[in-house]
């Protein structure tokens, strides 16, 4: 993985510019993963641009897998862009059982960028083009296989990392794209990353934030309370452990995936899915959002934001 990484950055322009709201922060020396005391070296001399959206910080909170409040404008003030509307969208058949829905903003003769959206399962949001500055740039959001308004909802049968790939391939030729900068955070800088060792010639540039690579150290301390997220955020945990029984503690991805999976009927998944999803909501926020203002509260949203993940 680290060596491919390293190859696709000697191939291709792995940098970032700051435009608008985008402040990117390239990083040219070696970028170092911390696991515990150890250090796992991802590509020496790559390059990783790593960009911060400076309204997201001067507001305390993330763009990501969030939409306005119907009425309400929550980064009004902020220097995010302006809501615009999609000058497109459309829905593209990209297997015997998968459709998946896209949409474009801004210039339709600007810079082509796809945003990536986390989760997986989180679907996009028309907030995620207010990165970009709509005057500049082709602004493409996908919803990947089975969330968003992409169908069937919350299938999971050829739901892959591979099966993304491929759609975002499609996705490009069927827009008349040549090459595009990829945009993905949290989840998404994972599949970007996938994507841009996949098709290098694809791929101007990378900007990756709230980088998640769902390394095992990474997941341990985020679902399994080995110690980790549990400590920051006690109250939400406790939420969290109450949905699956005591005998079964030891190992909660374990726990939830049987019954996201449907293994243990229709009642469990959806209860596993709202507390699984509002738990991943609640922490992704140093400063944290009541529950009714999170989308992951949502029974529909939860259900394929937590089977898909």
């Amino acid at each position: 993985f680290a060596s491919k990484i390293a190859r696709f950055a000697s191939r291709s322009s792995v940098v970032s510019r700051r435009s608008g709201t985008v402040g990117a922060v390239a990083l040219s020396r070696t970028f170092n993963y911390q696991q515990q005391q150890q250090r796992t070296v991802l590509g020496a001399g790559m390059v990783i641009a790593t960009a911060f959206a400076t309204a997201a910080i001067s507001s305390g909170f993330q763009a990501e897998e969030t939409s306005c409040a119907e009425g309400t404008d929550r980064f009004a003030g902020t220097k995010m862009f302006p809501v615009i509307a999609a000058h497109k969208k459309g829905m593209l058949k990209v297997s015997d059982i998968h459709t998946i829905a896209y949409s474009v903003y801004g210039n339709p003769e600007g810079k082509p960028v796809l945003v990536v959206h986390g989760g997986p399962g989180g679907g996009t949001s028309p907030d995620m083009a207010r990165y970009f500055d709509p005057a500049h740039y082709r602004v493409v959001l996908v919803d990947q296989r089975g969330c968003g308004d992409s169908l069937p909802f919350a299938d999971l049968r050829e739901n892959t990392t591979y099966d993304s790939v491929r759609d975002f391939e499609k996705v490009r030729v069927e827009l008349g794209i040549d090459k595009w900068q990829v945009f993905g955070g949290s989840w998404g800088s994972t599949l970007s990353l996938v994507y841009a060792m996949e098709h290098p010639e694809r791929v101007t540039e990378l900007v990756l934030r709230g980088i998640f690579l769902l390394s095992d150290y990474e997941l341990q301390w985020m679902y399994q309370g080995s110690p980790g997220a549990n400590f920051m955020f006690p109250e939400d945990w406790s939420v969290y452990e109450a949905a699956i029984p005591a005998e079964e503690r030891g190992d909660y991805m374990q726990a939830y995936g049987k019954r996201l999976r449907g293994e243990m009927g229709e009642e469990e998944m959806y209860k596993a899915a709202m507390a699984w999803s509002v738990w991943e909501g609640r922490i992704s926020k140093l400063r944290q959002e009541p529950l009714s203002a999170l989308k992951q509260s949502d029974a529909k949203f939860s259900l394929a934001f937590a089977r898909i993940e």
